[in-house]
């Protein structure tokens, strides 16, 4: 029987399946910089030696926050509704679709 944890789980012979130190920290850092944390102090939390060093790992992640960035200019000049990702979309109104 297999027991769940919170970031994996352990089979039935014991050994721990799932997200290891360097998955979290990917995820710690990709978060950080796609909610907005300025690129030094990710980089200073990250333990890297220089901010290019975080903004190399990752670029993706900001990538992904100057499109949605882009979209929402976009939607404000030319009125087009802009893309969103995962999150629910809102209305005008407020209501969740």
């Amino acid at each position: 029987m297999a027991t769940t944890a919170s970031v994996g789980h352990v089979d039935a012979k014991g050994k721990y399946k799932g997200a290891g130190f360097h998955d979290l920290r990917r995820f710690a850092g990709s978060l950080m910089v796609t909610e907005g944390v300025d690129v030094r102090t990710a980089q200073e939390r990250l333990g890297h030696a220089d901010p290019r060093v975080t903004l190399g790992i990752y670029a993706q992640a900001t990538s992904a926050s100057n499109r949605r960035a882009a979209d929402t200019i976009g939607a404000a000049l030319f009125g087009t509704r802009p893309k969103r990702g995962p999150i629910a979309n809102v209305d005008q109104s407020g209501a969740s679709s």
